[in-house]
């Protein structure tokens, strides 16, 4: 029995790369907000977002060695898939960006390949 934490963008499209399984099942339920951490040493990311002062967005400096970018997301659904077969259950929680900047620095930490490149090139001058 675990605890899925799958991100979605605000429309409603799975982010790839954006999933996490939990060791613990946590009690979540919809409308609960959620801090996803993503750590980092990119500066062009750190500096940007220390620029904008974005409340969605917070660079933190957990250990001296790196820096950390919590993205605030909402719990959307939570679904509750159970195995008929051997009775076990798992819980998917989406967790949705509460903006579209946090959708976008979120997508731009997991993969800036799969980001928007006008933002990219934002973020990057």
């Amino acid at each position: 029995m675990g605890l899925i934490v799958q991100a979605t963008t605000i429309t409603g499209n799975i982010i790839e790369g954006a999933r996490w399984e939990l060791k613990t099942l946590y009690p979540m339920q919809e409308g609960q907000l959620l801090s996803l951490t993503f750590p980092t040493n990119d500066e062009s990311v750190i500096n940007y977002l220390n620029r904008i002062k974005a409340v969605d967005c917070v660079v933190d400096k957990p250990n001296e060695n790196e820096y950390g970018v919590s993205v605030s997301c909402v719990i959307k659904r939570i679904r509750h898939m159970i195995d008929t077969q051997t009775g076990s259950i798992e819980s998917m929680a989406l967790a949705t960006p509460g903006t579209r900047l946090a959708e976008l620095i979120m997508v731009y930490l997991i993969d800036p390949k799969k980001c928007d490149p006008k933002f990219v090139k934002t973020i990057r001058s």
